[in-house]
């Protein structure tokens, strides 16, 4: 592995060594190596992972997965969790057939165990160790290689200073040197401080070459300066980060940066820059070494906090979501405080379990409670799918009907129905969907249609309805034969009976046509109670078929007829009140006359009420 020093974080060779942050003690030092590895290596700050509930075989297929990885270094902490899990796991179960054949008598040197995943699972994590050696000296050829090549570079740039050609030629070889120097990877590590301080004696033996060219020199200041105040901004923003060992690290990158890739600024800007930048680090320095010396009641802070979460991610795994629109709420909560336990520092080792336990709980029973939910929704939905197409296939069986005045409410009640069906999966959605709503409006166009072809057929009906009454008119102005007047009469009633509907504004046509024809027959010489009956025999003609119509004749005659019953039961009652001998009076007589009259139009109403179902 490759550590980075801390001595490292030193002032570049232009910049004041008063400020350069006070050394790590011994221990210190051990304990911050520790802790930091290689920008390629993972932090083992991180949280342990579950592996305990995987089998041998999910094990082994979790570390073949790790083998193939980029960068065999980035899968230590991985590996090493595997393989503890694993031996743990094989620990336990020898120890168990161990104790089986001692208790069956047998004696403990005789005793031999051994599984193929065992063998499978040593076997592999061999390659991974040759792997990771292999990864190392890989790492410490390439550091070889890089101090060569930065070696090489100051050479060149040695070789620029005071050559015999244009100056600019001259810096943009310098500039291309620049970028190059930037590329060239880390080297050795006790080579470093002495490569970077000869790189920057000549960088500005250089400038001193060029001064006569100050342009160039000024953008190139102006460029190191605003990176730098960059890299200033970035330090500061480390100071109030939460985790002090990540904040280290990254302060060590920041600080490679500053020496390895910038150059020196305008003399001016040079002390301020360093001091602003050597606060930050010293800031950083503290924060990590308060939490060294501190990580007992910081590991406890950090405990407390953890325990609050829990509460708080319980309460949420206690309420009880009823749509998709409040689980996805309640999940995005409950992901917050997840992240937030994630990124919660380290407890104390003695409690490290059981928190951990009480978290990956809490995970799994949000998760089952979730999908449960979702198991019912997907359920329900294939249920509502399974309703929604039988709506669409009674659409579909009425969709070309032509009886409008019965198919029409079916239809709006479908669509009534439909939208009382719970939702469907997505995928099916959008498509029943279409095929209901293509279905409908084929229903409707083609009503709309019809209407609007029978919205002109009703006004040609007026048209000619209202010609016949106009010769009606005629008819009852001019004087004519009372015999050729029956018979126009009746030419102009089956002329209008051929007739259709008009509009329905207009459905008072046919009490004119009634008026007309009363005034027609009476002034053909025909006696008013013949009238009568004629005119209603004509308008059961005209009903005749439209059982609608006779229905609503048939319930008008009836109340007709129940009304002058009880009329006629009243009037024979009142009879009763009156004293013998009082026949002669004319209150009597008048009680009389009006119970013949009522029989007599209960005789009409009776007779109407026969036609009307013989027809």
């Amino acid at each position: 592995m490759v550590d980075i020093d801390q001595n490292e974080l030193q002032p570049a060779a232009d910049e004041p060594t008063n400020l350069e942050p006070k050394k790590a003690s011994y221990s210190e030092t051990k304990q911050v190596n520790k802790a930091v590895q290689t920008s390629d290596e993972k932090t083992t700050d991180a949280l342990p992972k579950n592996y305990s509930e995987k089998s041998f075989e999910e094990l082994i297929l979790l570390f073949e997965k790790l083998l193939k990885a980029d960068k065999i270094s980035s899968v230590k902490e991985d590996a090493e969790l595997i393989r503890s899990t694993f031996n743990q796991k094989y620990s336990d179960i020898f120890e168990e057939k161990k104790a089986a054949f001692l208790k069956e008598g047998g004696n403990e040197i005789d005793f031999e165990y051994q599984i193929r995943e065992k063998r499978t699972f040593d076997k592999l994590f061999q390659e991974y160790k040759r792997k990771r050696t292999d990864h190392y000296k890989s790492v410490e050829q390439n550091l070889k290689e890089n101090l060569e090549k930065r070696k090489a570079l100051i050479e060149e740039l040695k070789s620029l200073i005071g050559i015999d050609q244009s100056i600019n030629t001259t810096y943009q070889q310098f500039k291309k040197l620049q970028e190059s120097w930037r590329n060239v990877g880390a080297i050795p590590r006790t080579e470093a401080n002495n490569i970077w301080k000869t790189y920057h004696h000549h960088v500005e033996r250089f400038y001193d070459f060029l001064h006569l060219n100050r342009e160039l020199r000024e953008l190139d200041f102006k460029f190191n300066f605003e990176q730098k105040t960059m890299l200033i901004e970035q330090a500061e923003k480390l100071i109030e980060h939460p985790d002090p060992s990540r904040s280290f690290r990254d302060l060590q990158r920041l600080h490679r940066r500053w020496k390895d890739e910038l150059g020196p600024v305008a003399k001016e800007h040079k002390d301020a820059l360093w001091e602003r930048f050597s606060a930050a680090t010293k800031k950083v320095h503290a924060n990590r070494q308060f939490y060294l010396e501190n990580q007992e009641i910081i590991f406890k802070e950090n405990l407390a906090k953890k325990n609050a979460l829990i509460g708080e991610m319980e309460q949420m795994l206690s309420q009880n979501p009823t749509s998709h629109r409040e689980w996805s709420q309640l999940s995005k909560s409950f992901e917050e405080l997840r992240e937030t336990f994630f990124t919660t520092g380290k407890v104390p080792k003695s409690e490290n379990s059981n928190i951990w336990g009480k978290f990956k709980e809490l995970l799994r029973a949000f998760n089952k409670k979730r999908n449960v939910f979702y198991k019912y929704i997907k359920k329900e939905s294939a249920k509502n799918l399974e309703l929604k197409r039988a709506l669409i296939a009674k659409v579909d069986e009425l969709k070309d009907s032509k009886d409008f005045k019965t198919t029409t409410p079916l239809i709006i009640q479908l669509q009534k129905d439909w939208k009382e069906i719970g939702a469907v999966d997505r995928k099916h959605r959008e498509k029943v969907w279409k095929q209901f709503k293509a279905a409908c409006n084929h229903y409707f166009n083609q009503m709309d249609a019809s209407r609007n072809q029978e919205s002109q057929e009703h006004l040609d009906n007026l048209e000619k309805k209202q010609a016949i009454l106009d010769a009606l008119t005629k008819l009852t102005e001019n004087e004519e034969d009372s015999k050729k007047m029956k018979v126009a009469i009746e030419e102009y009633i089956n002329d209008w009976k051929q007739i259709g509907d008009v509009p329905r504004k207009n459905n008072n046509i046919q009490n004119h046509f009634n008026t007309l024809l009363k005034k027609c027959y009476e002034k053909s010489g025909v006696k008013k109670s013949e009238v009568a009956k004629i005119m209603y025999d004509n308008k059961l003609q005209l009903i005749e078929g439209n059982q609608n119509a006779i229905n609503k004749e048939l319930i008008s005659i009836q109340k007709k007829i129940d009304d002058t019953k009880n009329e006629l039961n009243q009037l024979e009652n009142n009879l009763q009140f009156f004293a013998d001998g009082s026949e002669d009076s004319p209150l009597v007589k008048k009680v009389h006359a009006d119970i013949k009259k009522h029989q007599k139009n209960l005789e009409i109403l009776s007779r109407k009420k026969s036609q009307l179902k013989g027809i």
